[in-house]
């Protein structure tokens, strides 16, 4: 569990606590702060409240930040880079940026990537 401070729109601090996993899947706490990094949990924890509602276009950011930017656990090659950087921002997120993630239909993804192939003559 992490425990963090955060400051209300009041100004007074309050407690939160985070799941992170079980202690036999991240045993030492170097593992733990690893996943917390990885879940982007650190970015997040002065943000002003939201709803808990991601936006398809902060989550493929998000994605693109955590597994292609400078501090990428596994750095990727600056062609790999460019090229994903190029599918995500000029494909992914010009079809689902503004839908909300978790609304996104595996049906819709499959006739989307379909429409690909007929419509726009991509492999």
């Amino acid at each position: 569990m992490l425990r963090y401070r955060v400051s209300t729109a009041d100004g007074r601090r309050v407690e939160h606590n985070t799941p992170i996993g079980l202690v036999r899947k991240f045993p030492r706490d170097e593992d733990a702060w690893r996943e917390v990094d990885r879940l982007g949990i650190l970015i997040r924890i002065n943000d002003a409240p939201t709803s808990n509602r991601i936006r398809f276009d902060a989550l493929a950011e998000h994605y693109l930040k955590a597994d292609f930017g400078a501090d990428a656990v596994r750095p990727k090659s600056e062609n790999s880079t460019t090229i994903m950087e190029h599918l995500v921002r000029d494909y992914l997120i010009d079809r689902w940026g503004q839908d909300i993630a978790e609304d996104i239909k595996p049906l819709a993804i499959q006739r989307w990537l379909k429409s690909l192939n007929t419509e726009s003559k991509l492999a």
